[in-house]
């Protein structure tokens, strides 16, 4: 700050110009020896450059000398600084030359040297002992768990696991009998055991060891995290005297209720503790679980398609083998998941069209792309843990939702979108007047979009210098949003992210990053040559020849970088084929992959370039087409001569130096998105794919709206919320979970890292809603989609009666193929009813058979009322798909009426049709239900339907399942509700 108030600021990583504009040196690489660590920062370890710092602070206020060099902070720790060993070690760890053996960051660094003088201080009080007696029933509970008879050796054990770790709770009744804390009596947390304490009213001077409980060491590490730390050791025997021991029980017990009351205090730090453990616990397995995933496939066959590239496979794969990004041996190809039907797998990569593949061959998993998206995550929980995220408070909102504040009422006069029921404008509102978070529940066909559209809308009119991000974890429900949001209005200005355009809606392309980069760039680059003409004309330079000059020096400037882009590309692409001994140096530098990354890189630049290209020599020609032929030597030269020799038109030189410097900057699109993104009022993205943007950690919102947020891992979601000051979460927690793969069934897993299946299975969205304050959760009750009679059969079914249908109308092409608009088709009575097993996936012959059937007298009404109608037929288990597309395909010409499409549930949420046929599959003697038992897939399969539900299957084997299966549920609806819905004989023609 100067003397009169100016402020000044300098960015010393960025700063370019210096007096005229001329380029200059920057700090970036300046810094102060050896406080700041040896290594380039290049991202990965940029947290561990404070912790270094600070050790080698610490080390040289321990000393009465400065530290030359990074040697002599090692030899002072080593030699002259009197610190106690567990210090010396967590020192010694965070000066270290290798930053991943340091602790990650300043956080965990206080962590681990607060835990240190927790510990040190037990030590520095002076010893009190409790004395203990072993009663009968102890003895007889320690020979059965230790096989020992003698007393002695019996209380020498007791002693060693109490020294080893220890800590005391006051014992609790059993939660049948209340729960309630006991008086006088306690639990010894020691590594394996649980050791039950009383202090009778015969012997206040001494504790009676009453029982002895074997726990798992890792439920016991868990409950000494609260315990109390008791800075006692115990004996076996009696005090000296009967009051001194009743002074030291008494101190115990004031002691113990000190840290209770201390614990309450902190229940809150204890229970987000509690959670980030979990939280990072789940990231872990996920992580073990991506890492073992190495079961090749191979495939005997591949045909190329563009990016794209279908590997049939010589044995049918299972689909959890298949989900992420797959490597094929001895080749640069990687490629992700675009399609599975069970026999050829479809991978994605651009440009696979030019990288050598064997027609034969194996394909394996990529773990390291696998675990990207889990990097991601664990940086987004981390900056929220710490404080780091864009609002330093956000954490305290995610572990104690409760705290949140309540929305303002907010009164909103005009509405964007017409029509908008009481639901969604209450939910707007409530929104708009949050300043925390708000969830939405949102059951199918409720308009989700619809409200997402006017809260942006809103949002953007009430505060129109605001901005929005849009998230989701699917690309179609941020496609769907975005529609949703133009229609209502075409002037927001909105830009889409994604890696892979090709998963995009067509009308979301045009809004694609890259699809406006170009625009912005040449709108960015024409400012400034515009700038520069203006400055020298009022400086009495001829404008035409500063025209001229500038023209010919941004045609001389695109021409060179075309060329050497040029160069470039033929070089890598010459060391990929491998065509020349020259380039063998190049590619033992450079990896097949990373020659592919480079060529993928480099061709978008070089069209760029050349359109650049083009577009000067345009230019210059039109202004003098002497100079647009000449040579690069000879348009320097001229350029020289052209400008009269002035001051002036020397400060112009440099001007057009600095232009053609940030022009060359502009040619590298990553650097640039930050600063353009900046000019959007909505950016959308999915969840993880944001955290994969340059400069995510510099992003800025002041709404974050994540759609399909139930169906997004709590620390997915973390992602989009650590960038924004408020959030709204919009999903439904009674359809398709977030998918956490073998997580979930591999107990071994579950054990090693101390979580439950409901620890994985919460997401974000279930927690604020079952722990916020009411008025932040809020829910859509009418649904659009279903007709009644579907969406009554949902509603009685999920939603307990609470969701609405708007739609009366029944289709007449339905009502005549049908009856009614909910038709179960039975196999009931078919001998070939009974499911088979394929693998780990069922299948079922009987509505093979019945599928086509169904389609044939739906087709013959469609064709007859002269309509065409959209049908999804669903199944649960990827056998029946693949059998399914197989029997259908071959009669797909029979039925011109109808546009079939055949999945399985869990590719179905969001999607819809005019029809859906639902294939049961399940049908044994001992009532396995398997998929037929999951709510929420059924919920997702029976709701897809507009106009009718017709569902396949074995009703009478679904009458018998549990009454909590929803199957069973929807069986005694139908039944229950004749008007609305009827039974089918399974041979319906």
């Amino acid at each position: 700050m100067l003397p009169d108030g100016t402020p000044k600021l300098t960015d010393f990583g960025i700063a370019r110009l210096k007096r005229l504009l001329d380029p200059g040196i920057t700090l970036a690489q300046f810094m102060t020896r050896p406080y700041a660590p040896p290594e380039d920062d290049h991202g990965e370890y940029t947290e561990t450059r404070d912790v270094f710092a600070f050790a080698v602070l610490t080390v040289r206020c321990l000393l009465a000398r400065p530290l030359d060099d990074y040697a002599a902070v090692i030899r002072a720790l080593e030699d002259e600084c009197d610190v106690v060993p567990e210090v010396h070690a967590v020192l010694r760890r965070a000066v270290s030359r290798d930053p991943s053996e340091r602790p990650r960051n300043a956080g965990q660094l206080l962590e681990e040297l607060e835990t240190i003088q927790r510990e040190r201080k037990q030590h520095w009080l002076k010893e009190r002992v409790c004395f203990l007696h072993l009663a009968q029933n102890a003895v007889r509970k320690c020979i059965d768990l230790f096989g020992i008879q003698d007393v002695a050796q019996i209380q020498g054990l007791l002693l060693e696991e109490i020294k080893e770790v220890c800590g005391v709770q006051r014992r609790r009744l059993p939660e049948h009998m209340g729960g309630e804390e006991v008086n006088n009596e306690y639990e010894l947390l020691t590594p394996t055991l649980a050791i039950h304490l009383v202090i009778g009213p015969n012997m206040p001077e001494q504790f009676a060891v009453e029982s002895v409980r074997r726990l798992p060491p890792a439920l016991l590490e868990r409950l000494r995290e609260s315990a109390w730390p008791a800075p006692f050791t115990f004996k076996f025997g009696r005090a000296a005297t009967r009051e001194q021991g009743v002074e030291i029980l008494n101190a115990f017990e004031v002691g113990i209720a000190d840290h209770l009351d201390g614990r309450r205090l902190s229940k809150d730090q204890i229970e987000a503790k509690r959670l980030y453990e979990r939280w990072i616990s789940i990231l872990n397995a996920k992580t073990d679980v991506e890492r073992n995933r190495l079961r090749p496939v191979q495939y005997d066959g591949i045909d190329i398609r563009g990016s794209r590239v279908a590997f049939r496979l010589t044995t049918p794969a299972e689909v959890d083998l298949i989900d992420g990004i797959w490597r094929v041996d001895d080749s640069a190809f990687r490629g992700e998941l675009d399609d599975f039907d069970g026999r050829t797998l479809t991978l994605y990569q651009p440009g696979a069209e030019s990288i050598p593949l064997p027609r034969k061959g194996v394909l394996r998993f990529d773990t390291r792309a696998a675990e990207e998206p889990l990097v991601r995550q664990r940086r987004a929980l981390e900056d929220i843990r710490h404080g780091r995220s864009l609002r330093s408070d956000l954490g305290r909102f995610l572990t104690r939702p409760d705290a949140a504040a309540a929305p303002v009422s907010v009164t909103i006069t005009d509405f964007f979108i017409k029509n908008l029921d009481d639901d969604k404008r209450s939910a707007v509102a409530a929104a708009l007047g949050s300043d925390d978070f708000v969830v939405v529940h949102g059951p199918p066909g409720t308009g989700k979009t619809a409200f997402i559209a006017e809260l942006v809308l809103q949002q953007l009119k009430s505060k129109p210098d605001s901005r929005v991000l849009l998230t989701s974890q699917t690309h179609i429900a941020i496609d769907n949003a975005i529609e949703r949001l133009l229609e209502a209005s075409r002037e927001v200005r909105v830009v889409r992210l994604a890696a892979d355009p090709d998963r995009v809606m067509p009308s979301s392309r045009p809004l694609l990053l890259d699809a406006q980069l170009e625009p912005w760039i040449e709108r960015v680059v024409t400012d400034g040559e515009r700038f520069l003409e203006s400055w020298a004309a009022e400086r009495g330079l001829e404008r035409k020849i500063a025209q001229v000059a500038i023209s010919a020096r941004r045609f001389l400037a695109a021409r060179v970088r075309a060329r050497s882009l040029a160069d470039r590309l033929n070089a890598a692409e010459r060391a990929l084929r491998g065509d020349e001994p020259t380039e063998a140096d190049l590619k033992t530098r450079l990896t097949e992959e990373e020659l592919v990354g480079q060529i993928e890189e480099i061709k978008p630049a070089l069209e760029r370039a050349r359109r650049e290209r083009k577009a000067a020599e345009e230019a210059l020609s039109r202004m003098d087409e002497r100079m647009a032929a000449m040579s690069d030597a000879d348009l320097a030269a001229q350029l020289q001569t052209l400008l009269p020799a002035t001051e002036t038109s020397k400060q112009l030189l440099r001007l057009l130096k600095v232009h053609e410097d940030w022009t060359q900057r502009l040619a590298n699109p990553k650097d640039l998105r930050p600063a353009i993104l900046a000019e959007f009022q909505v950016v959308a993205s999915t969840c993880v794919g944001l955290a994969g943007l340059s400069g995510f950690r510099e992003l800025e919102f002041d709404l974050c709206i994540v759609d399909e947020a139930s169906k997004a891992t709590a620390t997915e979601v973390m992602i989009p919320l650590s960038r924004a000051t408020r959030c709204v979460l919009v999903g439904d927690d009674r359809q398709l979970p977030p998918f956490h793969g073998e997580v979930l069934h591999d107990a071994a897993l579950l054990d090693k890292y101390m979580l439950s299946r409901e620890d994985v299975e919460e997401t974000l969205f279930g927690r604020l809603a079952a722990h916020g304050p009411k008025p932040c959760v809020v829910m859509l009750k009418k649904q659009y989609r279903m007709t009644k009679p579907i969406g009554d059969l949902v509603s009685h079914c999920f939603y307990g009666g609470d969701l609405e249908s708007a739609r009366t109308d029944l289709d007449p092409v339905v009502s005549a193929a049908f009856g009614k608009a909910v038709a179960w088709v039975s196999t009931a009575d078919r001998p070939d009813r009974r499911e088979y097993r394929a693998g780990t996936s069922f299948g079922n012959a009987a509505e093979l058979a019945i599928c086509p059937t169904v389609l044939s007298r739906l087709h013959r009404h469609c064709a007859a009322a002269g309509v065409h109608k959209r049908i999804l037929v669903l199944t649960g288990y990827l056998e029946q798909r693949t059998r399914l597309v197989e029997v259908l395909r071959t009669r797909i010409a029979e039925w011109p009426s109808l546009d079939i499409e055949v999945n399985t549930v869990d590719a179905a949420q969001g999607r819809e049709a005019d029809v859906c046929i639902f294939c049961v599959v399940r049908s044994n003697e001992n009532g396995q239900a398997g998929f037929l038992g999951d709510q929420e897939r059924i919920n997702v399969a029976l709701s897809r339907g507009k106009d009718a539900l017709v569902i396949v299957g074995d009703e009478a084997f679904c009458r018998r399942l549990d009454g909590a299966t929803p199957m069973r549920a929807v069986v005694d609806y139908i039944e229950r509700n004749p008007a609305d819905a009827i039974v089918l004989a399974g041979g319906v023609a």
